[in-house]
C-alpha cells in the first residue's frame, strides 16, 4: 500500500472479507510499506480501511474479488 499524496505516511492498515472474517482486522506493519495479516483471506471478497499520519482515513469496499491472486494490485478510494 502507499499513499502519493497529502501527508504520505499510512499509519494503520485495517482488512476484512465477506465471508469468515467480517469484522475489520489490523494489518501488522512487515517492512516498510508492506503489510501482513495472520487472518485466512483467500476466497474472501476484500475490504480495507486505511489511515495517514495525519489522521484522515478511507475505506475501500470490496476492492479486491474473491478470486484475488497474490502479487495482484488493485486500486481503492483515494483521500479527498
Amino acid at each position: 500500500m502507499w499513499n502519493v499524496g497529502g501527508a504520505g505516511d499510512i499509519t494503520q492498515v485495517q482488512v476484512k472479507g465477506d465471508q469468515k472474517v467480517k469484522n475489520w482486522t489490523n494489518l501488522k506493519r512487515n517492512w516498510g510499506q508492506k503489510w501482513e495479516s495472520d487472518a485466512m483471506l483467500v476466497g474472501e471478497t476484500l475490504s480495507f480501511r486505511v489511515r495517514a499520519s495525519d489522521g484522515r482515513y478511507t475505506t475501500s469496499l470490496g476492492i479486491a474479488p474473491k478470486n484475488w491472486k497474490f502479487g495482484q494490485t488493485f486500486v481503492g478510494k483515494n483521500f479527498p
